[in-house]
């Protein structure tokens, strides 16, 4: 093959990755179970060890219980299983030259792709076990069987290739495992979510449903982001007082993005106090409340700003008595407008 097919392959996994994952990752078309079970017979062969029980989570707090429960009667084999990952994941399926030249680029390719994925999965995962499980620690990536997400990697390469079940590494390609945790006598796994979001630039993300879903266990996101889950089942319970409360920028502007510029203007009963355009044509805005806040004891002022990078609209708080939008929007950024201004028409 060469590199004018390579790159083809490679855009073609850029398009793929996300659009199908549901299908191809998430295993949700067919008995993921059965696949798992093969491929952790096989692993604890290449271990030395004999078969073991295996236990299934079902979803990742469930994991995290059923690990603390099984670590007081049983030795974990963290050293072996960690040298064996690192083994498999450095290594590409043991195919022709020629296809593990193409495995090879394929893995540059999509190293930040998946990589930075998977881990905001995790990552936010384990923030949200933390919060009932304070003393939950997550292992070293390493040790978890998805390292440096190749998992994702190897299932394209195999659709793509299809690879009949010979080795390992092939049999790894169907299973659909999340997380896991190896014992001697037991392996201790959680599936992947039962569905999961991206938006276009592979955040996660759903505007009508949680994120990311296991039995029992679901995550709500927006643009990479965990809010609340009522912010998307009852977006109508948003009420002013939570606004004005909310002290963080960037989920201000996801409560405006959820609720729609209108309604959230009305909320806060905002009057127009000035505007301008900047030198990308965005439409920046000086608002306040029409009434004075009852715990502020003062009038509420917002400058509506478009980021002139993503387009996004953000409804940032700024001190009150401020008649010009552009002393607001330099306000913001620690300046005052003279100083501002000359920066932002370079």
């Amino acid at each position: 093959m060469d590199e004018k097919h390579i790159k083809q392959l490679i855009k073609s996994l850029e398009n793929f990755a996300f659009s199908e994952i549901n299908e191809m990752i998430l295993g949700l078309n067919y008995d993921y179970v059965l696949a798992n079970t093969m491929f952790i017979k096989q692993f604890y062969k290449q271990l030395s060890l004999k078969i073991p029980k295996i236990l299934i989570a079902q979803n990742p707090e469930d994991f995290h219980l059923k690990f603390q429960e099984l670590k007081i009667y049983e030795k974990p084999i963290e050293i072996s299983s960690h040298k064996f990952w690192v083994n498999f994941n450095a290594s590409p399926i043991k195919i022709s030259l020629e296809e593990d030249k193409i495995f090879t680029e394929l893995a540059k390719a999509a190293k930040g792709l998946f990589l930075s994925s998977f881990y905001a999965i995790s990552q936010m995962v384990e923030q949200r076990i933390k919060m009932s499980h304070p003393k939950f620690i997550a292992s070293h990536p390493s040790l978890n069987i998805n390292y440096h997400a190749i998992y994702w990697l190897k299932k394209f390469h195999a659709k793509y290739l299809n690879l009949p079940t010979k080795n390992l590494q092939e049999l790894f390609s169907k299973t659909n495992i999340f997380w896991s945790k190896t014992f001697e006598n037991t392996f201790l796994y959680c599936p992947f979510p039962k569905s999961i979001h991206f938006d276009e630039n592979n955040l996660l993300h759903a505007e009508t449903s949680a994120a990311i879903s296991w039995e029992g266990f679901d995550l709500f996101a927006w643009r990479g982001i965990e809010i609340p889950k009522r912010w998307i089942l009852n977006p109508e319970t948003i009420n002013n007082q939570e606004i004005i409360g909310q002290k963080n920028a960037e989920l201000r502007r996801i409560m405006q993005e959820v609720i729609g510029s209108e309604r959230f203007a009305h909320l806060l009963g905002l009057q127009k106090l000035d505007e301008d355009y900047d030198l990308q044509g965005n439409l920046q805005t000086l608002y306040k409340t029409a009434e004075i806040d009852s715990i502020a004891k003062d009038y509420l002022y917002f400058a509506r700003v478009a980021c002139p990078s993503t387009g996004r609209i953000y409804f940032l708080g700024v001190p009150p008595g401020l008649n010009n939008i552009w002393d607001a929007v330099a306000w913001t950024f620690g300046k005052t407008k003279e100083t501002y201004k000359p920066i932002i028409e370079t």
